[in-house]
């Protein structure tokens, strides 16, 4: 795909806004403390996230003239993707001749990379050999993914294949002199990129492993049994009876805030399990993740699962935002009051880390099938 001029094109372009060396940030001594990321999306051809472009003889020289267009167009680095889906078809089996190809080339052209991970989508041997772990809503209703929205992380043998695809990630692109750092959730939540309207008011994760998973927080916090059964109003016998709310009622609201205290708490858990994952290979390079919006304008009562910025931001060396000003209705451009709140916001949120960061930042129009929105211009 030839790039003749990123300005006239619709983009989202992801910057990193760091201020490396704050008092209170978390020290890695391979971040570069000089060195300030700009960067357009871009994997290779013309698939767009989190999907890859298929290799063919002719990719090598496709891709290193966008890549030296991206450099010519003032941008010092790359943002890159890989997704589980594609790049481990078969248990154990890893495909990362993208990102090998990506580094590659971007080195070659004098490109920094930034690599964001997707687990959000999963290989379809995920389900297959995995059908206890398949997403559960409040119904009862079982997800039977399409590729995406894969599986729940609360069940161990998704956790291990999840977090050792992070590590193995980590193992080829820290090879690399070019590459700069990782992304390791998008939009965080427990659930993404699955539209599941046919179940109403649709709630996650009721499946064995997050039940067994909130009954395990609950000792934690109550300490007993009988602890609970005050708190929430129940005469529980044995703890195995002790289920998350499906809905609410007029007696005690306790079970209903802890449920939701679970889901953000569980969140950062896995956040932090990821942060680990890429640690455990990676010792140095910068590693980041950004929200989909400032939680501070997001309902607990989210069904896929709402976040707290503030504890998200606690694993990481840096929490980011994705901002959309006018994202791809007419209808709903935020004010500039809404983008002032939401970038302090989640500045507010790193202040233990000291900078922030911008994950996806919208360039031009936005579309949804023919719905278009304003671009956005300055």
């Amino acid at each position: 795909m030839k790039i003749q001029d990123f300005r006239f094109k619709l983009l989202i372009i992801f910057f990193l806004s760091i201020s490396i060396g704050v008092q209170g940030q978390k020290k890695h001594e391979g971040i570069e403390k000089d060195f300030f990321p700009f960067s357009v999306w871009y994997s290779g051809g013309k698939a767009r996230a989190p999907m890859l472009s298929e290799i063919t003889n002719n990719s090598e020289e496709e891709w290193r003239i966008d890549l030296q267009q991206i450099k010519n167009l003032g941008f010092n680095t790359v943002r890159t993707w890989v997704e589980w889906a594609n790049c481990e078809p078969e248990p154990g089996n890893y495909n990362f001749d993208n990102l090998n190809l990506l580094l590659k080339l971007a080195n070659e052209v004098g490109l920094r990379v930034f690599i964001q991970i997707y687990v959000d989508s999963a290989p379809d041997w995920v389900a297959h050999n995995h059908p206890h772990a398949l997403f559960e809503a409040q119904s009862g209703d079982k997800v039977h993914p399409q590729s995406a929205p894969g599986a729940c992380i609360d069940n161990k043998a998704i956790e291990d294949a999840i977090l050792n695809f992070y590590s193995e990630t980590a193992k080829v692109a820290s090879q690399y002199p070019n590459f700069f750092g990782w992304d390791l959730w998008s939009e965080p939540h427990v659930i993404n990129w699955a539209s599941l309207d046919y179940i109403p008011n649709v709630q996650f994760c009721f499946c064995d492993g997050t039940r067994s998973r909130f009954r395990e927080w609950l000792k934690n916090k109550y300490s007993s049994l009988d602890n609970l059964n005050t708190a929430w109003y129940r005469n529980f016998k044995e703890w195995d009876q002790v289920d998350p709310p499906r809905f609410s009622t007029i007696l005690s609201y306790t079970d209903f805030i802890d449920w939701k205290t679970f889901i953000y708490e569980k969140l950062e858990e896995d956040m932090a399990a990821r942060y680990k994952a890429i640690r455990s290979v990676d010792k140095t390079h910068l590693i980041t993740a950004h929200a989909v919006g400032a939680s501070l304008f997001q309902s607990p009562h989210v069904g896929a699962g709402a976040t707290d910025d503030f504890l998200m931001a606690r694993p990481l060396d840096y929490y980011g935002v994705s901002l959309y000003p006018k994202h791809n209705n007419p209808n709903q451009a935020w004010s500039v009051t809404t983008l002032r709140t939401v970038m302090d916001f989640i500045r507010s949120a790193n202040r233990e880390n000291g900078g922030w960061y911008v994950g996806e930042l919208q360039a031009g129009l936005g579309t949804v099938a023919l719905q278009v929105s304003d671009p956005v211009t300055s």
